[in-house]
């Protein structure tokens, strides 16, 4: 990380480009020495996962202190565009569970109809994000930490997938965990930034969800803890 500015977290965008930088530009506003940290899920459901990559790949050629974690919805792209490469015909359980999750979106925003016709650019940029990333306080992760494990943050293979899970702090150090992936209400997200009792920080208000409570790309800023909301607008 560059510099003592803030350490940002943005939730799960889901192919919500507008959204995101409306979210970016008008309620955060980096300086260079922010750090934004994308918490995964980036693609899929909304209307411009294309844009959304676009996007957030340009800030990272123009930011130093950008990073990624990788989202469920991005491993079953990766192990589809790779299975697809292979020319297998038919598809496996994975396609089959990311094209119920909103696959198809993420293809009319490239304007293709085969996953495999994704240029390989934008895969090998994917790859590229990490499983967590650990500062003095806080771990971030896309879905959580398996603490049966002895060493949560060694069990990278659920830390994309798990969906509930009992935060035990000394087994990381005493920090909290923040993460997206179980879409939460915002009076919950509020709850656990005020109350530092809190083991866990979701920040998942399921964008794309159009329900009272819901329907927000949502930031928490944990050197202020300061959360900023920005309602979906790719729906309008």
């Amino acid at each position: 990380m560059k510099g003592d500015g803030r350490i940002i977290a943005i939730g799960d965008v889901h192919g919500c480009a507008e959204t995101l930088k409306t979210l970016i530009t008008e309620k955060i506003r980096p300086t260079s020495s922010d750090t934004l940290i994308f918490l995964g899920d980036l693609i899929d459901r909304g209307p411009k996962s294309k844009d959304v990559l676009d996007f957030i790949f340009n800030l990272e050629n123009t930011k130093n202190n950008v990073i990624r974690i990788l989202g469920n919805h991005e491993e079953y792209l990766i192990k589809t565009w790779e299975r697809r490469q292979k020319k297998h015909l038919f598809a496996d359980n994975i396609e089959k569970q990311w094209f119920n999750v909103g696959a198809a979106a993420t293809l009319r925003s490239f304007d293709i109809k085969n996953v495999r016709d994704i240029p390989a650019c934008y895969i090998t940029k994917i790859k590229e994000a990490r499983k967590l990333f650990i500062t003095n306080d806080f771990v971030f992760v896309h879905a959580g930490l398996d603490f049966t494990q002895d060493d949560p943050l060694l069990a990278e293979d659920m830390m994309t997938t798990i969906r509930d899970f009992s935060v035990q702090r000394e087994k990381i150090g005493g920090r909290r965990v923040i993460h997206g992936h179980m879409p939460v209400n915002l009076e919950l997200i509020r709850l656990s930034v005020d109350n530092q009792n809190f083991g866990f920080i979701d920040i998942d208000n399921s964008v794309n969800f159009d329900k009272d409570g819901f329907g927000n790309l949502v930031a928490y800023d944990t050197t202020n803890n300061e959360i900023f909301v920005q309602k979906n607008i790719d729906r309008q």
